[in-house]
């Protein structure tokens, strides 16, 4: 499957900058089993369409995914297998051994994209 190249990038930080007013302080009455603790280091990952994702476990069952200076805030969901996260406006990041699909929604529609860890 193609994906579009440039089209992406640019979806992506307009996505990431409607999210510029995430609240931190949100929290839900349940919680997951995976990564509780300490803010990890930022691992990158390199996407299919060229995009470079920085990646960051925060502890609490949070991850931020952070492209072309933009960052988002995605919080933990069940996974059938890996880990998996999303946010409310349709971003989606699933992760298992070293690779994962990054899917987004747009003015275009719905989209994903694969990507590795460098």
């Amino acid at each position: 499957m193609a994906f579009k190249k440039i089209l992406f990038p640019s979806a992506l930080v307009l996505a990431l900058a409607a999210c510029g007013s995430v609240n931190h302080d949100h929290h839900h009455g349940h919680h997951h089993h995976h990564h509780h603790g300490k803010a990890q280091q930022v691992r990158q990952f390199e996407c299919s369409n060229g995009l470079t994702v920085g990646v960051q476990n925060l502890g609490n069952d949070q991850l931020r995914l952070t492209a072309n200076g933009q960052a988002l805030l995605l919080k933990n969901a069940v996974a059938g297998s890996g880990v998996r996260y999303v946010a409310d406006n349709g971003f989606e990041w699933h992760e298992k051994r070293g690779e994962a699909a990054f899917a987004y929604r747009d003015a275009q529609g719905n989209h994903e994209v694969m990507c590795t860890a460098k």
